[in-house]
């Protein structure tokens, strides 16, 4: 369960932009560009899974390296969630992580950037069938893990 719950924090970071197809006549717009530093409000959901609906909540701080605004440096999640006892049993726990697997990737990007990097973060995981995405704006990055078991989480971060 546990590497269920760092692949759904992981995917925080990662969505897709859409623009006009090749065959629309109108100009595509730019794509939306997001810087990731700072504070967040995260929520991680489950579905079809032993724990589901809210799995982990709590506040996401994402610094810059070594006062580099320009990329990431470590990750600071601090919050509660559920894990699961080896009789299959939900229970809550506290998190208290910090992370550097992302440390000197650029703090801004496109949509199309973070899901490139979900998905080189991933590479080589055969549980996962593939990223989505939802939303991908200044407040709101919403994006989706599918496993190959049936098993869906959805991470929202929030300012």
């Amino acid at each position: 369960m546990k590497s269920i719950l760092f692949a759904g924090l992981a995917t925080l970071f990662f969505t897709a932009c859409g623009g006009g197809s090749s065959e629309d006549s109108t100009p595509t717009p730019a794509p939306i560009t997001v810087n990731v530093l700072g504070t967040w409000d995260y929520a991680i959901f489950t579905e079809n899974s032993i724990c589901d609906g809210l799995l982990i909540q709590g506040i996401e701080i994402i610094e810059s390296l070594n006062g580099d605004t320009t990329k990431i440096g470590d990750i600071i999640i601090d919050g509660a969630g559920f894990d699961v006892d080896i009789n299959q049993n939900c229970f809550v726990t506290t998190i208290h992580e910090t992370s550097s697997k992302v440390s000197g990737f650029p703090s801004t990007g496109t949509a199309d950037d973070w899901l490139a990097l979900g998905e080189a973060l991933n590479a080589g995981d055969n549980t996962i069938d593939h990223l989505s995405v939802d939303s991908f704006n200044e407040f709101k990055i919403q994006t989706s893990t599918h496993f190959t078991n049936g098993i869906i989480i959805t991470s929202i971060l929030t300012r």
